[in-house]
């Protein structure tokens, strides 16, 4: 097998070892949270949670991929185009 395929096969394995791995994780931490806080706590958190996943698409506003964009099309000065991105963001968020 020549390297370059043999590289995506192993770098392939290894991604889907870690997506595995982190959802086995996440499900364990789950479990403790709940069997700590109790059903009305943890019912409290998920919502909580869920709000904030919510919102955190809602803020973005498509300013992830408008500055992926701009960057790959002016690479001489990524800054200048990702540091007024950060603070709109951050602006956003509040």
């Amino acid at each position: 097998m020549p390297d370059a395929p043999r590289r995506v096969l192993r770098n392939t394995t290894w991604l889907l070892f870690g997506e595995v791995a982190s959802r086995l994780l996440a499900a364990g931490y789950q479990v403790l949270l709940a069997r700590y806080l109790g059903t009305a706590l943890f019912g409290e958190f998920t919502l909580a949670m869920a709000l904030a996943a919510i919102l955190g698409i809602v803020s973005d506003l498509g300013l992830t991929s408008l500055t992926v964009r701009e960057v790959s099309r002016n690479r001489g000065a990524p800054w200048s185009i990702a540091a007024p991105a950060m603070r709109s963001r951050a602006l956003l968020a509040v």
